[in-house]
């Protein structure tokens, strides 16, 4: 009679265990994700508790800059000692803080820097969307760096983390006015826009998580602005 039960008993056991298995292949494929997109479309992480003055960088202007739509965008500008500046952008869900360490980096060796908070994060206007209308920001970022007295309007490059690299990318591809590109860490949809930067005469540069300052040795001198 004991012997009868132990095949009925094991099949209950595989059933169990199948369907917490789906249920586990559920929720990473779908669960997850969902959770992971409503956080990042309705959490915004301002700008909070940190400046570039922790970060060695004393002297330094907030910026509010307006972009042709009339987004109102958030930054801090660290004036140029070498007549080259250099737009520092942040990867997705997070803001301009992000960047305080290669800023500090490319203010050590003389570059302007403005860490910009891209619409929809940080302190600046307008919704997330991974980045994928930001030409405008950066435009009007480029067209701020323009017009300041400390930089040469032919020295002007773009930095980006992850989401950042991308939207840095992309500008280079639409503009004529970004002179270089460092892309640290961006995602898949990137290689399309590394080759339309590069068609555009850009210089390019994308790779992984390297630290600073190795990647920005990288870039051909001609093109380091100095």
């Amino acid at each position: 009679m004991q012997a009868r039960f132990k095949p009925r008993g094991r099949r209950r056991l595989l059933k169990l265990a199948l369907t917490i298995i789906i249920g586990l292949v559920l929720a990473y494929e779908l669960v997850v994700p969902a959770i992971i997109s409503f956080t990042l479309v309705h959490y915004r992480r301002p700008v909070c508790c940190v400046t570039p003055a922790d970060r060695g960088m004393a002297t330094y202007e907030d910026v509010t800059i307006t972009t042709a739509d009339g987004m109102m965008l958030s930054g801090w500008y660290v004036p140029s000692h070498n007549r080259a500046a250099i737009i520092a952008l942040h990867g997705s869900g997070g803001n301009r803080t992000a960047v305080l360490g290669h800023a500090a980096m490319l203010a050590r060796h003389g570059y302007g820097v403005l860490l910009l908070d891209v619409r929809g994060y940080g302190n600046s206007g307008g919704q997330f969307t991974l980045g994928w209308d930001a030409n405008l920001d950066i435009d009007a970022a480029i067209a701020y760096l323009r017009a300041r007295p400390d930089v040469d309007p032919d020295r002007i490059g773009a930095l980006g983390l992850s989401m950042g690299g991308e939207v840095a990318m992309q500008a280079a591809a639409h503009t004529d006015k970004l002179k270089a590109v460092v892309s640290d860490g961006a995602g898949a949809r990137s290689s399309w826009i590394v080759s339309a930067a590069r068609s555009a005469s850009v210089a390019v540069v994308k790779v992984g998580l390297a630290a600073p300052p190795a990647w920005w040795s990288l870039l051909p001198s001609k093109n380091r602005f100095g």
